[in-house]
């Protein structure tokens, strides 16, 4: 009998040559021009630097306006003018980064029925002009061992002037740093951090000037075990202007990974401080007057809890809910001192808020992608009548389809309940007690729909179409929005 060979010879194989992908090319400027009705020119101008490992360098320049006027209201002309020049630098194991930045921008108080008065005044007399210039920079490692002690910078610095000659002044200074430790031996690893932060605010108007300071301190500590995730901290903030006060609120949060990077559901508890100011404020109502009543705005307590989900690569999923307790929450209420009751002033109020908030987004590969998100929110006012300017519900629709990468199409539909304004009684209906009665402003949808051509990588054509069911609606009391709009233009580039 003769025993079977059963040696194994081992044959070497030729490695396998991998065939890198080329990179795609890059192009340093990129040109957007339209011009739209009402008499509406748009400009954007972006340059960056090419690849590189240890530096960016970034240009950004744009400009949009309208000469449009709606029927019965006075010129409601506007424009906005951005310049801005952004960087970063890797220097070893850091990034410095930094921006410097100037905004323009110009509005009309054309909130009035022109038939209500005798005598209009002229459109310069209606114009807001609101210009701000500032910069930003920060430092912050890049660490990717361990244990390394992980920090960060920054500092930035903006002023604000409006046409009436107010002015704001802003400095803000912050501050990290965290590193893993091995505290306990209950769980692998904990994160213990520490985060600074200081606002300066100097704000000047017709009825004198004001300074406040709110400083932050954040200590917290972070651990994971296994499914599990948990955060605990204090937010110490003490504000300032002609009194001193200090708060003390708890951070605390928990999370649970039910399918790891795909269902997770999280609860926690917070609170905060901060100061009501010019540039935000106009940003969002640009209607306001310049000699603001400023205050701090403290969210006492916020209990929240979300579920966040990514089911496979397609659809993610996220749900919100908190309940909060606040002191001088803000509202928008028209300024009754205004001759023509065509700016808007604050009503402060102290507020147990509902909010509840849910977001989905549909992606298929690079062709389709869609998103709806909805809010719902409950106001519990203690003095005021109504959340003035505040929908109970909002609701939109987003959605992109690209054709072949020929033709982009994008579609937009926001959805907002009925809100309330606030409006002065007749005078012989006043008493000490009631002042001012709610008017409805309607619910709305504005719709928009745009289409994009390529005639080659580098050159395309777009139409945008917006407001397409012709609907006049207020976002603001006695300021109509502009009916159907477009706007065409092209894009280059090179």
């Amino acid at each position: 009998m003769k025993p079977f060979d059963t040696r194994i010879e081992v044959e070497p194989l030729s490695p396998v040559k991998m065939v890198s992908e080329p990179l795609t090319k890059l192009y340093r400027n990129y040109f957007r021009v339209g011009m739209g009705n009402y008499t509406t020119p748009y400009a954007e101008f972006f340059a960056n630097t090419l690849r590189s490992k240890d530096h960016t360098l970034g240009v950004h320049v744009k400009h949009l306006s309208s000469n449009g006027s709606l029927n019965d209201y006075a010129f409601s002309g506007s424009s906005t003018n951005l310049a801005e020049v952004t960087g970063s630098k890797i220097t070893g194991a850091h990034t410095l980064s930094g921006k410097i930045f100037y905004e323009r921008n110009v509005v009309h108080h054309y909130g009035f029925r022109t038939s209500d008065f005798d005598t209009v005044p002229d459109k310069d007399d209606l114009r807001q002009r609101f210009y701000i210039a500032g910069m930003e920079t920060s430092y912050k490692s890049n660490y990717t061992e361990k244990d390394k002690l992980n920090h960060a910078f920054g500092l930035s610095y903006y002023h604000l002037a409006d046409f009436f000659e107010a002015r704001e002044d802003h400095i803000q200074f912050d501050a990290s740093a965290d590193k893993q430790f091995k505290l306990f031996d209950l769980t692998d690893q904990q994160q213990a951090g520490l985060a600074l932060s200081i606002n300066n605010f100097g704000q000047r108007d017709s009825l004198g000037k004001i300074k406040s300071n709110i400083i932050g301190l954040k200590p917290f500590i972070s651990t994971n075990y296994n499914e599990y995730s948990f955060y605990a901290g204090f937010n110490i903030s003490v504000a300032s202007d002609s009194i001193t006060r200090l708060h003390i609120y708890p951070l605390l949060e928990a999370k649970l990974r039910i399918i790891p990077n795909a269902l997770e559901i999280y609860a926690g508890i917070s609170g905060n401080l901060s100061r009501q100011n010019y540039r935000d404020l106009s940003a969002e109502n640009p209607f306001i007057i310049s000699d603001l009543k400023m205050a701090f705005t403290y969210e006492i307590f916020k209990f929240y809890g979300g579920i966040t989900s990514n089911i496979g690569r397609n659809l993610d999923l996220s749900v919100t809910a908190s309940i909060s307790t606040f002191e001088n929450m803000p509202f928008f209420v028209n300024d009754t001192i205004s001759p023509l009751g065509n700016k808007f002033t604050l009503a402060y109020d102290d507020v147990n808020l509902l909010r509840l908030s849910a977001d989905a987004t549909f992606r298929s590969s690079d062709k389709l992608s869609i998103t709806v998100h909805g809010a719902y929110q409950k106001f519990d006012m203690t003095s005021e009548e109504k959340p003035w300017h505040k929908p109970a519900t909002s609701l939109g629709f987003t959605a992109r389809y690209n054709i072949q990468e020929k033709i982009i199409l994008t579609g937009d539909v926001t959805w907002n309940g009925k809100s309330y304004a606030r409006e002065l009684l007749p005078l012989m209906a006043r008493t000490p007690y009631k002042m001012y009665e709610p008017s409805e402003l309607k619910g709305y949808a504005d719709a928009s729909l745009g289409i994009e051509y390529r005639y080659t990588k580098l050159l395309s054509a777009f139409m945008q179409f917006n407001n397409i069911g012709n609907v006049r609606y207020f976002r603001w009391n006695n300021y109509p929005s502009q009916r159907f709009n477009l706007m065409a233009g092209i894009t280059f580039t090179f």
